[in-house]
């Protein structure tokens, strides 16, 4: 439960104004505002790159610029998916669900691998504005973004699994509400 809160923790520091899944009223919005926050930050790292390969382009380095114009399309790719994903369309923020603490912890640590992503996108375009080694720092972001899609892709699976085990009639041991409230399940002798 520490870890879980951390982890909480860290991504409220990284996005200001959110507060996480605990209250099931709200999961769905604070999915929508998480995601479009991490969208707009890559965003802002799509201008930057743009900037980085304006530099590139007066100095003629035209076989960096073609990977990083990948580059930028994945990036861009990766933002739009994060805005556009449909945040109402699973049993994982269903009201009447109770959320397992392990699938809650699983979806956190995904978020907050993408909102850090965010920042290594942006140290290494930092890193290609000192102007050296920027072909080797492309390839490693082109690396960057293909773990990021996957790490997207690993999240929207979480959440669709999730919604097959809802109608397999999956129950989960403990839930991040009793969790909090110090309750005990229904099964449980008092």
């Amino acid at each position: 439960m520490e870890e879980l809160q951390q982890r909480i923790e860290e991504l409220m520091k990284k996005i200001p104004g959110y507060a996480g899944y605990a209250e099931r009223e709200n999961r769905r919005e604070a999915d929508k505002e998480l995601r479009e926050a991490v969208a707009a930050a890559f965003q802002s790292q799509v201008d930057r790159l743009n900037r980085v390969q304006e530099r590139l382009l007066t100095r003629g380095d035209f076989a960096t610029l073609e990977v990083l114009d990948k580059a930028r399309t994945r990036l861009s790719h990766l933002a739009e998916r994060l805005r556009t994903a449909s945040y109402g369309y699973s049993g994982f923020f269903d009201r009447a669900r109770r959320l397992d603490l392990a699938d809650l912890d699983r979806l956190y640590v995904l978020d907050l691998e993408l909102a850090n992503g965010v920042e290594r996108i942006g140290d290494l375009l930092a890193q290609m504005g000192l102007g050296e080694r920027v072909s080797e720092l492309a390839q490693r972001l082109l690396d960057e973004l293909d773990r990021l899609h996957r790490v997207f892709e690993q999240r929207r699976h979480l959440i669709d699994t999730f919604d097959i085990d809802a109608e397999e009639g999956a129950e989960p041991e403990e839930t991040a509400e009793e969790e909090s409230a110090g309750t005990e399940t229904p099964d449980e002798e008092p």
